[in-house]
């Protein structure tokens, strides 16, 4: 290695700077550390390759100095149209402003297109590496302000460790961050532009100015408000009804089967009759509860403690199924564990107490809950009053189970009142058939 100086041409130290062949080791022949990794490789760079992605912008964050080569690059290319750069300057570092600099830059940028891009490849560079910029918020930033749009995560770093994924690498996993599946991707597409449509014209029809990005963020959050709230009250109207039907349906599928095989139940069953009890004769207990059970376990409330009290009524509800109670029709061995009787029994009716309790609960205490930051509407209060009767109405239904006198299908008869208060409550909570709706 040699260098020309101003004294002529000199030897230069080879100590760290050069290794032999054979002394190199594999397959990292130099040791790990800061090192210089080119952006541009031959006649081919990031400008062209980010290029590649339809109906992209780019925008450039970086000094000026840093931005000739992309600048020409995207000239060359007649791409011009495609192209926008934020510049940094030394304020910028040592204020400590380098986030909302490139936040309001890039903000800009957009604003200032003649049309709408489906997606922006934003490089950032070294600059924002040594500064510790934050990179999470500022792209956070930026998709809340412009939902409908898909930010790439892009950098322009020939700084780098010998670690992980290389610039390249880098460029073409963000390349792929907005590729959905067709369908969704066009579905996408509409109800962003419908929202932002309609948005736009009832703000025109009042008389009032807004801007894009506002109108479109307040049309998709209302929508989107709107339609969990549609399928919050759906399920909610489907529990309910499931709950209503189960006693009924069981009734009826084992008077079916006693009318179709005389004498394969005996008249102890009817004087003990229960909702458990027609598991053994007919399938509705197995299929309403357990369906009742995965809907109330998949359920997601409002909060996490809803969240917890249905999906242990969900956990409760299928381990009745799983483990059946003791009757007149009821084998040695039973339930999908193969259990003996008496102790299916005993798991059987602690998980029927838990589901009442559990159910009487969330009527009484979380469905009552009101936004404190709304007036609490008149339907509300209607309401209210009714969770309180039905969680009541579940709790008294389970007391006086155990009270020692007896009648005639004593069991499936408060079952039975349990469940209509249970399916009430939920119903009204699904405001079914629009009744009560605070909306």
């Amino acid at each position: 290695m040699k260098k020309i100086s101003a004294g002529g041409l000199r030897a230069v130290n080879e100590e760290g700077a050069a290794v032999r062949i054979a002394e190199a080791s594999f397959p990292e022949p130099f040791s790990r550390g800061l090192e210089f990794n080119a952006p541009v490789h031959g006649a081919w760079n990031i400008v062209h390759v980010g290029m590649q992605v339809p109906q992209c912008h780019q925008i450039y964050v970086c000094a000026d100095n840093c931005m000739r080569g992309v600048v020409l690059t995207a000239a060359e290319m007649d791409a011009a149209d495609r192209f926008s750069c934020v510049l940094l300057e030394e304020e910028d570092l040592y204020e400590g402003s380098l986030e909302n600099v490139t936040v309001e830059g890039v903000t800009d940028a957009v604003n200032r297109l003649p049309y709408r891009p489906r997606a922006v490849a934003v490089f950032l560079v070294c600059l924002h590496h040594f500064v510790g910029t934050d990179v999470s918020w500022v792209f956070k930033t930026l998709e809340e302000r412009f939902p409908d749009i898909d930010f790439m995560r892009c950098w322009m770093d020939p700084v780098m460790q010998k670690t992980g994924l290389t610039p390249e690498q880098k460029l073409k996993e963000s390349m792929f961050q907005p590729v959905r599946p067709l369908l969704l991707s066009i579905s996408h597409a509409i109800l962003n532009r419908v929202s932002y449509k309609y948005a736009i014209f009832r703000k025109k029809h009042r008389g009032t100015q807004m801007n894009e990005e506002s109108a479109l963020q307040t049309a998709e959050t209302k929508a989107t408000e709107n339609e969990k709230k549609i399928w919050l009250k759906r399920i909610r109207n489907f529990v309910g009804i499931l709950g209503m039907l189960l006693p009924w349906i069981s009734l009826l599928g084992a008077f079916i089967v006693s009318r179709a095989k005389p004498g394969t139940i005996p008249q102890g069953f009817w004087d003990t009759l229960s909702i458990s009890a027609t598991y053994y004769v007919t399938p509705p207990l197995t299929g309403i509860l357990t369906t009742a059970a995965i809907v109330l376990i998949c359920y997601k409330g409002y909060k996490w403690y809803d969240n917890l009290i249905t999906t242990l009524s969900g956990v409760c509800g299928a381990m009745i199924v799983t483990f059946p109670c003791n009757c007149p029709v009821a084998e040695n061995i039973v339930g999908f564990f193969q259990l003996p009787v008496s102790t299916s029994h005993i798991i059987h009716c602690t998980s029927a107490v838990l589901f009442f309790t559990l159910l009487a609960v969330n009527s009484m205490f979380l469905f009552t809950v009101t936004d404190k930051s709304k007036p609490m509407t008149r339907n509300k209060k209607i309401k209210n009053i009714i969770f309180r009767v039905c969680a009541i109405g579940m709790v008294l239904s389970l007391g006086l189970l155990t009270i020692p006198f007896q009648f005639p299908a004593k069991i499936f008869t408060l079952e039975a009142i349990a469940l209509t208060f249970f399916g009430v409550s939920w119903l009204v909570k699904g405001e079914i058939l629009g009744l009560l709706s605070d909306d």
